[in-house]
C-alpha cells in the first residue's frame, strides 16, 4: 500500500485516491473516484471477481465498470477483498467478504449520508453484493457474469432494488445457460443483457460492456421514473 494512501478519511476525496479502511480482518485497500457531475446523487461500490493474491480491483472488467459509472454520473469506490492485493485476511467463501463490503458501505454512508448506495459485482463480487443487499438499503444493483454454478445463489433472497445483469454468451468460466436458467427462476428477475461473443474477461468486448451498462441503467432509471406513486 502506498504511503500516500489515506487511512479512513472523514470525507470522500475530490480526486482519485487510494484509501485504507479498517475491516474485521484488518486493512481494506480501496480506491475512490468522483464523477465530473454526480447526476444520480449516488456512489457505487464495485466488487471484483476472486483470484487470490492479486489486486483485482484493477481487473479490466472492474475498471470498465468504474469508467461506465463515472461517465453515467455516479461516484465510485472499488476495493480488494480480504486476502487480495494489500487487503489483509484470508478468503472466506463470501461470508467475510460480505463483511468487507459492509465496512466499505458504512464508510460511504458516513461521508456521504445524503446519497444513494449502488452495488456492482463482477464474478464472485456478484455473490457478495447480492448477499449484502439483505443488510443494506441499495438503490441499484449491477451483476456482471455471476458464477451461479460455483456459489449458492439460489439460497439468497432476491434483491428488491432495480437490478441489471450482464452475461457474455461465450463465457468459458461461467455457464451462460446456468445464468439464464437461474434468472428465469426468480420472481423479480433482473434486466438481463447478453453480449454475443464475449468471454469471461470480455476480451474485445469491453467497450460493448461499457455501453450496455450505461444504456441499461438509463432504461431502468427512466422506467422507475415512469412508475406511478405508491
Amino acid at each position: 500500500m502506498s504511503d500516500e494512501s489515506l487511512r479512513t478519511p472523514e470525507y470522500f476525496p475530490d480526486d482519485s485516491q487510494n484509501i485504507i479502511l479498517r475491516g474485521a480482518a484488518g486493512d481494506i485497500e480501496a480506491q475512490t473516484s468522483r464523477a465530473e457531475q454526480n447526476t444520480h446523487q449516488a456512489t457505487i461500490i464495485i466488487c471484483h471477481g476472486v483470484i487470490q493474491n492479486a489486486a483485482h480491483m484493477h481487473n479490466k472488467v472492474v475498471m470498465m465498470m468504474k469508467r461506465a459509472m463515472l461517465e453515467l454520473g455516479v461516484d465510485t469506490i472499488k476495493f480488494d477483498f480480504r486476502g487480495v492485493g494489500a487487503s489483509e485476511g484470508e478468503f472466506d467463501q463470501g461470508f467475510g467478504e460480505t463483511r468487507d463490503l459492509l465496512t466499505v458501505a458504512n464508510w460511504v454512508r458516513t461521508v456521504k449520508p445524503d446519497q444513494q448506495i449502488w452495488l456492482g459485482g463482477y464474478g464472485f463480487g456478484c455473490y457478495v453484493t447480492i448477499r449484502a443487499c439483505q443488510k443494506l438499503e441499495v438503490a441499484q444493483l449491477i451483476s456482471v457474469s455471476p458464477p451461479v454454478h460455483r456459489f449458492d445463489f439460489a439460497s439468497l433472497p432476491e434483491p428488491a432494488c432495480p437490478w441489471l445483469l450482464v452475461q457474455g454468451m461465450d463465457d468459458e468460466r461461467v455457464n451462460p445457460e446456468a445464468v439464464y436458467n437461474w434468472v428465469e427462476s426468480l420472481e423479480r428477475p433482473p434486466q438481463l443483457i447478453r453480449i454475443p461473443g464475449a468471454n469471461n474477461g470480455y476480451h474485445r468486448h469491453l467497450m460493448d460492456l461499457r455501453g450496455v451498462l450505461k444504456n441499461g441503467i438509463r432504461r431502468q432509471s427512466k422506467s422507475h421514473a415512469d412508475e406511478p406513486p405508491a
